[in-house]
């Protein structure tokens, strides 16, 4: 009745031996499936969440923007009193401008040419090379 058990091959335990091998991975590999979709669902939920919130800041940040543009449109567009140093500022200018205009043509500093006489211009702008400058210091 048990001859069989004593007579098995060693081919025979090898197919035993990967049977039970393949059994205990086909099991762990449901056990992995399983655990695998409970952590994607746990995910999702947690995305989902996430994402409700992303949409109520986001709707918080659309209503402020939006106050936000509302006043600098306003702010923009309607006329605002001029401050005492602009005044100030705006009325200098303006006798700078009529203290220049006498003859009719506005001449800026910018606008004038540069002029030096040659003694104004330095001296090391004359010095074309360090030789010179070596032969004047020993004459010196």
């Amino acid at each position: 009745m048990y001859d069989w058990v004593f007579s098995m091959s060693i081919l025979d335990l090898v197919n035993l031996i990967s049977s039970i091998a393949s059994l205990i991975l086909s099991i762990i590999a449901i056990w992995l499936s399983l655990y695998f979709y409970k952590e994607s669902k746990n995910n999702e939920q947690n995305v989902n969440n996430a994402l409700s919130e992303i949409k109520i800041h986001t709707a918080t940040l659309e209503k402020l923007t939006g106050k936000w543009l509302d006043r600098l449109t306003r702010f923009v567009t309607s006329p605002q009193p001029m401050d005492a140093a602009a005044e100030k500022i705006l009325e200098t200018m303006g006798k700078l401008y009529q203290g220049n205009n006498q003859t009719g043509t506005v001449e800026t500093p910018i606008e004038q040419p540069l002029m030096y006489k040659e003694e104004e211009i330095p001296k090391f702008a004359q010095v074309k090379n360090k030789k010179e400058v070596k032969k004047k210091g020993k004459t010196k």
